[in-house]
């Protein structure tokens, strides 16, 4: 079974003990971890072979075979979907999970994956999951914020409501939306807008501002900029959580989301040991890692939070983001594994 993951620290706690699952249960390391750096314990981007990565994503979206597209329909003619689904997957839960394989890359490059079938499930940006209908999230596991999120920053050499050019990261889905989405409710700001690789200052000469996540949206220098943290800006509109990505597929395996919440419960009862073990990797101030993992990141999917993620969609759909509102499903955990 191959699952695929961003391979920035927020998510390190969700995927870290189901690398250990996948070296037991092929007695082997997997692909992802035979690629891992020892001086880093986790692959970047660019440490991820480009024939791999495009094996698992293809290569760009206009040469996707038309047939890959999903056929999205007005959700009138979708019949009653209003609000959130619990659904059973139609599958019997295996008597075991089978062998996982764990792929790492850039959430824009999941979301490809996941829709040309090479991943059974993705830790991807919540984004893609709105986008056509027959997706679903494993149940309770998320990567959110409450409040300030450090990571995903906009920063502008201009007053906000001033903007004229936004440079988007190519990398991202989600944060790329919610960050016009907010100039548009906020600012009333709707300026052009391109997508560039992840390089702060490139992105800064050609445009007024830019938008980056991950590890470089935390660390990238802010000195002279007006500085947006967009989790920050999304509570205080609307005071709920936002949902930057989930474990999403196509008809979830329930004895796949019931590994994945047992890989969530292990990792998030160790935050400060995977905080101290990256802030040493990577050469990063310790306490700074502590603070994000332990008091920034939240793994949780509450009513709360999927309130959140449903307003995102009606405010997508408001500013021309989303052209259709479709159900935000959620699927069942298997009770029990033999």
């Amino acid at each position: 079974m191959r699952i695929g993951s961003v391979p920035y620290l927020n998510a390190r706690p969700l995927v870290d003990s189901l690398e250990n699952d996948a070296n037991d249960a092929t007695g082997l390391p997997t692909e992802s971890q035979e690629k891992r750096n020892d001086a880093t314990g986790l692959p970047t981007e660019s440490q991820v072979k480009r024939d791999d990565v495009n094996d698992v994503a293809g290569s760009s979206h206009a040469e996707w075979p038309e047939e890959q597209f999903p056929k999205t329909r007005p959700r009138e003619e979708m019949g009653d979907v209003a609000g959130f689904t619990i659904t059973e997957s139609s599958r019997k839960p295996p008597t075991k999970t089978p062998p996982l394989e764990i792929v790492y890359d850039t959430p824009s490059r999941l979301a490809t994956a996941l829709r040309l079938g090479k991943l059974e499930a993705a830790m991807v940006s919540s984004y893609e999951l709105l986008l056509r209908p027959g997706l679903q999230m494993a149940p309770d596991i998320s990567i959110s914020s409450v409040g300030r999120v450090m990571s995903v920053r906009l920063l502008s050499k201009k007053p906000m409501e001033e903007i004229e050019t936004l440079a988007l990261d190519q990398s991202s889905l989600t944060s790329t939306h919610l960050a016009q989405l907010l100039l548009a409710e906020i600012y009333s700001s709707w300026p052009m807008v391109s997508s560039l690789p992840p390089d702060p200052m490139a992105m800064l000469a050609q445009n007024d501002a830019c938008v980056l996540i991950g590890d470089i949206g935390m660390f990238a220098p802010s000195d002279g900029l007006q500085v947006l943290d967009l989790g920050q800006a999304w509570h205080e509109l609307t005071g709920l959580p936002f949902v930057w990505a989930a474990w999403i597929g196509e008809n979830l395996d329930p004895a796949l989301c019931s590994l994945l919440l047992d890989a969530k419960e292990s990792g998030t009862s160790r935050l400060v040991q995977l905080a101290e073990q990256h802030a040493t990797e990577h050469g990063w101030d310790r306490g700074l890692c502590v603070e994000y993992l332990t008091e920034v990141m939240n793994y949780d999917l509450t009513p709360e939070h999927l309130q959140g993620l449903e307003l995102f969609q009606t405010l997508c759909i408001k500013h021309g983001l989303l052209e259709y509102q479709y159900p935000i499903s959620v699927a069942a955990q298997s009770a029990s594994l033999v």
